[in-house]
């Protein structure tokens, strides 16, 4: 290894240790206060939230990582080119390719340690992480419930928008799935708008009102050809009380107990793809049933198929008339009276009602399929992305670097941490749309690095070439020729 190699390693990493370290202690911090609510006055000892928060650091270095590669690369370049060691160095016929050539070398096996590190390590802390908080969960009830995601208590699985109140006892926007011993899935699911937890969570049970809602419950019958028969029961309440039994919760936990091992976070590539396959058939599986079942509700494989219909205008007297004239009896050969007609009438519309209510359930249950489906594919395509953000960040960062003159610090920082920021928010809403189905998983996933990919082709060409990345004296020269035109014109006047 040639000195100048060795002295930009060498300058690389002793900057880097510091900064990782520096970003993961304000990160963890953040983790605090996202956390404090559940952690604070639940008679935790330190020891468990010191390992509480131990799990919870390799899911922050996915985020640290590539930070403090691009604020390190920026600074070093930076700094050589504010003394002018980068100018030494391309006069002497050293380009800022050649330059970071070792550099980049190691930053690669970074990448390549990146994706191995989100491959195994990282499903194990967070298997460990979501377990933990699980078990802890168990020995204190309050945290069994944690908004925006399903929380299992026993035979009850819900999910809460949000929680508050001093004593978070409140909740708002709550759906919950109730199973049955008897059949499998979710055979009845409850919606309210508010709902309140009352009576002591060291019981054995809790009471849960709520308010402004409806039950709904799938009835199933023992025959597959009588299910059709037993359609659903749906009622709208103003309050609604239930008690969920937590009997089991307040035992002795081991706190690294396992039970939980097959989320998305919780998988290497090769698991996540078999998962994948899995709920993709099965997703598959349940649209052809739920053709089948809703043909049987219908009643349309019974219809008769040599029926021929008359063309009925859009009117109430044409309506009346033109029903009975297409259902006409064959054996009796008279017409029904208006008595019939309204019962035909009144029950197509309860069956189309009824209809309507069931599809609307149903599509928000497959709604919910696809977004777990979605979240394992990005799962997937994630630990790909963090190990190329990784490497093109550091690119970025050193031409960045070489290119920002006499700023000092303070300059650098802020422009990286702008550019990393950008990267990240598109990265966030793009995966959140993807989440709800609006765009592909892969591009949902892919989309902040192919923007990196331009940014970054961007500025190594304007770094190899040294100009600066915004030329700003191109945009304004018009406007001063324009200036210096009418000042010269002014002043020919003048003599």
């Amino acid at each position: 290894m040639k000195i100048l190699d060795r002295y930009i390693v060498t300058s690389f990493f002793k900057t880097f240790v510091p900064i990782f370290m520096i970003v993961m202690v304000i990160l963890l911090l953040q983790t605090v206060w996202l956390f404090i609510s559940d952690l604070a006055g639940k008679d935790l000892d330190s020891s468990v939230i010191m390992m509480f928060f131990s799990f919870a650091i390799p899911r922050l270095t996915t985020m640290v990582l590539p930070l403090s590669i691009m604020l390190s690369s920026i600074m070093v370049f930076a700094d050589l080119s504010e003394n002018y060691e980068f100018v030494a160095i391309k006069s002497s016929g050293i380009s800022l390719l050649r330059s970071i050539k070792i550099l980049s070398i190691f930053i690669l096996l970074i990448s390549i340690g990146a994706f191995i590190f989100a491959n195994t390590i990282l499903p194990n802390s967070e298997r460990k992480f979501i377990n933990f908080r699980k078990n802890i969960a168990k020995m204190r009830p309050a945290m069994a419930i944690t908004p925006n995601q399903f929380n299992e208590l026993g035979a009850v699985n819900m999910r809460v928008k949000e929680k508050y109140g001093e004593k978070d006892n409140l909740l708002k926007d709550i759906l919950i799935h109730k199973t049955s011993d008897e059949f499998e899935g979710n055979l009845t699911i409850i919606k309210a708008e508010k709902g309140k937890l009352e009576g002591s969570l060291d019981g054995n049970s809790i009471l849960l009102t709520l308010e402004n809602g409806s039950y709904y419950d799938d009835l199933k019958s023992n025959s597959d050809k009588k299910n059709h028969k037993y359609p659903f029961v749906k009622t709208f309440f103003d309050q609604y009380e239930f008690r969920i039994d937590l009997s089991g919760m307040n035992e002795d936990e081991d706190l690294n107990k396992e039970q939980y091992k097959k989320g998305y976070t919780m998988l290497n590539v090769v698991q996540l793809q078999k998962e994948l396959d899995t709920l993709s058939k099965r997703y598959n599986k349940n649209q052809r049933n739920y053709k089948k079942e809703i043909s049987n509700r219908s009643g349309i494989e019974q219809l008769d198929k040599n029926i021929k219909l008359p063309i009925i205008k859009k009117n109430k007297d044409s309506l009346k008339n033109s029903i009975p004239k297409a259902f006409k009896p064959k054996r009796y050969g008279e017409y029904w009276n208006n008595q019939q007609h309204l019962k035909i009438i009144k029950k197509a519309k309860q069956s189309v009602i009824r209809d309507i209510n069931y599809i609307t359930n149903r599509k928000k249950t497959f709604k919910d399929f696809r977004y777990i489906l979605n979240r394992y594919e990005i799962s997937l395509h994630d630990k790909y992305v963090f190990a190329f953000s990784c490497f093109l960040l550091f690119l970025m960062g050193a031409s960045l670097g070489s290119i920002i003159k006499k700023q000092g610090v303070v300059i650098p920082i802020l422009i990286g941490i702008l550019v990393f920021l950008t990267f990240h928010f598109i990265g966030i809403f793009a995966k959140n749309t993807a989440k709800d189905g609006k765009i592909l998983p892969f591009i949902g996933t892919w989309l902040n690095i192919g923007m990196l990919i331009l940014v970054t082709t961007i500025a190594v060409y304007r770094g190899i070439t040294d100009k600066a990345l915004i030329s700003i004296s191109k945009y304004t020269s018009g406007y001063w020729k324009f200036r210096n035109k009418l000042k010269a014109k002014k002043e020919k006047k003048e003599k």
